[in-house]
């Protein structure tokens, strides 16, 4: 077994979830198929089999479980989903759910789907712009969860996300080491967009510096005209 494959296997006994073990050759194939992937084309930072990879990713991951462990046959969108983190392992440890992967990069999504494909998983992946999803009628206040990360600060991240969200849901949203700061920055705009910041967890990544996830719970019904076009929402934020 790889390094990362220990440090997951650590991780999930250490969080009560002792089944991991039966999901060990996927997490293998997984990061067979990324590194494979990445002497070709960029999919993501994985370059090796290293075990401080593996926990790194799975500090994410694990959030998301954790979320959706009350909800069988959970909807899950993962906005910017890029090389499939957290939507492989999400979907690897819990077959159940539903996620749909979205990201504006065509390699990447061919990846994720490829992988997805190979492993049984029940994951869709669609190349598209996230706020022309949110004003789908078959995809509006749809999901249990959203997930992101890295794909625009908080206060964007959120109009692009919550109108995806149904009431009662979360948005979950994991930022670098300011965190903190677009937080503070984004409690209005949340607001606005019918979210409440409900929870939050930070941890470190192998090479110290400091990671944030953020629960936002949707706690009412998003206004119509969100999400506006993105360069709107980069020009004129939410305050």
């Amino acid at each position: 077994m790889s390094g990362f494959s220990a440090a997951f296997g650590r991780i999930f006994r250490d969080n009560g979830l002792e089944d991991f073990l039966e999901c060990s050759e996927k997490f293998e194939f997984l990061y067979g198929k990324l590194i494979e992937a990445n002497s070709r084309v960029n999919i993501t930072a994985i370059t090796d089999r290293d075990e401080g990879v593996g926990r790194d990713n799975l500090q994410a991951v694990l959030v998301v479980v954790n979320e959706v462990s009350h909800i069988e046959n959970a909807d899950v969108v993962d906005i910017g989903c890029g090389g499939g983190f957290p939507t492989l392992p999400l979907a690897i440890v819990r077959p159940d759910i539903k996620i749909f992967a979205v990201d504006s990069v065509a390699k990447k999504l061919v990846f994720v789907d490829g992988v997805s494909r190979d492993l049984g998983l029940s994951v869709t992946v669609a190349a598209a712009r996230a706020e022309e999803l949110g004003h789908d009628e078959e995809l509006r206040e749809k999901f249990d969860v959203c997930v992101s990360r890295a794909v625009a600060r908080l206060d964007g991240l959120s109009e692009l996300c919550l109108p995806l969200v149904k009431v009662g849901g979360a948005f979950v949203a994991m930022k670098g080491s300011d965190g903190l700061a677009e937080l503070r920055e984004a409690e209005n705009a949340v607001r606005i967009l019918g979210g409440t910041p409900s929870a939050s967890d930070n941890f470190r990544l192998s090479d110290g510096s400091e990671r944030y996830i953020f629960r936002i719970e949707k706690t009412s019904v998003t206004p119509e005209k969100y999400p506006r076009k993105y360069n709107k929402i980069k020009k004129e934020p939410l305050k």
